[in-house]
């Protein structure tokens, strides 16, 4: 392939065009503050006709970034942040930005961003925000929605350092008193458990679902990744062999092997559970199908999203205090760990069940998650240690 030159002339970015008698200029100036990259415009009939062109292309450009500076408001900025987003989110997470926005920065639209950021307006924002009857980690994600838009003006030459700077400063997280963080650790205890399974119908998918991943003590990927030809009637035991994850954000879903090698094991389950897996399988028609899921949804793996928002429901309904799904993992080895203390054999078992590499792995994770096991755990580490000398 031929690569054709093209004329210089003795103006900067001006060039001319490869075919025919016609000049052009290159600028990396953009009026669109949210494209970058080179503008070409073509046309000129001379080098000093597309030089001239340029730079009053150049200055008009610069003079309305001064004009969108100095009458800036802070409802450009949410604007921007929407139609950046518009482009890179998911509708559903747009649609809870935008909630958020109408309910905490509404009202501030019309503002200059000078106005916004004084310390009196931001430190009353601040201030109204802290006093609203939600959780912390809700009034964080407020908090870090209103530093992506001023990063987002930032990145476009909207606001300056100094004023970002501002805006971080005011920002940071809220930090959870500790006191009420550890009420609320990332485990139920049994009664908790109850009160959330007794909410959920018992003939409801979600019911079965959660009874076994409380009893598998496992984690959310192998769950989903559970087939009927995972099933062992005989031992009533449930194999894992396998993970299900989600492709790189991308929304599909693809099967793995587990995490570790120590992951690959066989789980028992009680038989009343194992009756109403092969019952719901019956009415599912998938107890003749091998490679049939579980737990699915169109004969494919169940989504998290779905798992997480059922999750949140009947937490919401049983009024137990909020854990995350992992919690659900915490909570199948706090529970069999058991109120007295454990013996090594005991915490290894334990251990196995729940697929970790290492004992120590069970011991370090969940350390924490009780003060009554605080003496056990660290006589089982004693041991351990003493035993490897």
């Amino acid at each position: 392939m031929i690569k054709r030159k093209i004329a210089k002339s003795g103006f900067p970015g001006v060039y001319k065009n490869a075919r025919g008698n016609l000049w052009r200029f290159d600028s990396y100036e953009s009026s669109d503050p949210l494209k970058k990259g080179r503008v070409i415009v073509t046309g000129f009939k001379s080098a000093d006709e597309a030089y001239q062109a340029k730079l009053s292309y150049e200055t008009r450009v610069k003079e309305e970034k001064i004009k969108r500076y100095n009458d800036s408001r802070f409802g450009y900025l949410v604007d921007k942040y929407l139609e950046y987003k518009a482009k890179h989110v998911k509708i559903t997470t747009l649609e809870h930005i935008k909630s958020i926005i109408r309910k905490y920065f509404f009202k501030y639209k019309e503002y200059s961003i000078s106005k916004f950021i004084d310390n009196d307006n931001i430190s009353n924002f601040l201030n109204g925000l802290i006093s609203q009857n939600f959780s912390t980690l809700h009034k964080n994600r407020v908090l870090m929605i209103l530093r992506n838009i001023f990063e987002l003006g930032f990145r476009i030459n909207y606001i300056n350092q100094k004023e970002l700077n501002i805006v971080y400063l005011n920002t940071e997280p809220i930090k959870i008193n500790s006191e009420i963080k550890e009420k609320k650790e990332n485990y139920w205890e049994l009664y908790e458990w109850r009160k959330f399974i007794n909410k959920i119908d018992s003939n409801n998918k979600w019911y079965l679902f959660f009874l076994v991943f409380a009893e598998l003590g496992c984690r959310l990927g192998e769950i989903r990744g559970l087939q009927v030809k995972h099933i062992k009637i005989k031992t009533c035991s449930l194999m894992i062999r396998q993970q299900v994850t989600n492709n790189n954000g991308s929304g599909h879903s693809i099967i793995t092997s587990p995490k570790t090698i120590s992951s690959i094991r066989d789980v028992g389950i009680s038989k009343s559970t194992m009756n109403k897996i092969i019952k719901y399988l019956e009415v599912n028609e998938s107890i003749g199908n091998p490679n049939d899921f579980i737990f699915f949804a169109r004969r494919v793996p169940i989504s998290t999203s779905s798992i997480r928002r059922a999750f949140d429901y009947y937490q919401k309904l049983a009024k137990v205090h909020r854990i995350t799904i992992h919690g659900i993992r915490h909570s199948h080895v706090f529970w069999a760990l058991g109120e007295k203390d454990a013996s090594i054999q005991t915490v290894k078992n334990v251990s196995e069940r729940v697929g970790h590499s290492d004992i120590r792995v069970t011991l370090n994770i969940y350390e924490h998650i009780s003060k009554k096991k605080d003496a056990c755990i660290k006589k089982c580490l004693e041991k351990i240690s003493n035993n490897k000398k």
